[in-house]
């Protein structure tokens, strides 16, 4: 950096951007990014030259296409935004649907934890559903019916007769059976 000579300008169409070198009185080198909006001059400083030129061309060109919104974003504003366009890019979502959808969970959730929610949904409702008989169904329900304690006498040769009535069916209708 010594070999550069300050102050540097970074130029984007009829727009420059000014980056001075500066020392503190303890020696600490730092960098200020200086522009000119809405007749106003603004300065931000930096600890490293790299950050400081990032940010000067960002800065010219913006002013240059004329995007003035970008300049009201505050620098860990910013690197949120970058930070969610690249969690958002590979799933081909906007910033404002995303933020959209999320607030109407939480607020659907009352302020419940949305992965919770997430986690709580696919638990309950898995994509792939075991490949099943109506017959293996059956028997899977008459296991847990004779393990039941809680279903009364009466409830249980209720249930006991239709499930047999169900396997008379499936035995002279295989195809019926097979889904």
């Amino acid at each position: 950096m010594s070999t550069k000579k300050f102050p540097v300008r970074i130029v984007r169409g009829s727009v420059a951007v000014k980056i001075y070198r500066q020392r503190s009185a303890r020696g600490h080198e730092s960098f200020a990014v200086c522009y000119y909006h809405d007749r106003d001059r603004k300065r931000r400083s930096f600890s490293d030259f790299e950050a400081a030129r990032q940010e000067a061309q960002l800065m010219a060109m913006k002013l240059a296409e004329g995007d003035m919104d970008a300049l009201t974003l505050r620098w860990d504003d910013r690197l949120s935004y970058v930070r969610s366009m690249e969690l958002l890019r590979p799933l081909g979502v906007s910033l404002e649907k995303a933020t959209g959808e999320y607030a109407q969970a939480v607020h659907l959730l009352s302020g419940d934890s949305l992965l919770e929610a997430v986690s709580f949904y696919r638990k309950h409702n898995p994509k792939m559903l075991p490949k099943k008989t109506v017959a293996e169904v059956v028997d899977e329900l008459l296991m847990m019916g004779s393990h039941a304690r809680a279903i009364s006498i009466c409830s249980r040769i209720l249930f006991s007769s239709m499930i047999s009535r169900f396997h008379m069916i499936t035995d002279y209708c295989p195809h019926f059976a097979q889904r």
